[in-house]
């Protein structure tokens, strides 16, 4: 089992932007819009340390990012 996900649920805690930043994930949701039922239409709602929230698909939230030739994920899990 991934160490981010508990039953394949997005695990709530802090995780590190590839950029640096830090962001705690809240709990998914699920998107109406997306209705081909071979997509994932779940998408995480996390918020900055100053408090902003943002929602990105869980998809996109996971994806691997190519940073000067490395590539490395694009949030990683740091702490609950």
């Amino acid at each position: 089992m991934n160490e981010r996900t508990v039953m394949n649920e997005i695990k709530p805690g802090w995780y590190q932007h590839h950029r640096g930043k830090m962001y705690r994930v809240l709990f998914t949701a699920v998107n109406t819009n997306v209705t081909d039922l071979s997509v994932d239409n779940r998408v995480v709602v996390y918020e900055d340390e100053q408090g902003h929230h943002y929602v990105r698909s869980v998809e996109d939230f996971f994806t691997q990012v190519v940073i000067n030739v490395e590539t490395k994920p694009r949030f990683e899990f740091m702490c609950e």
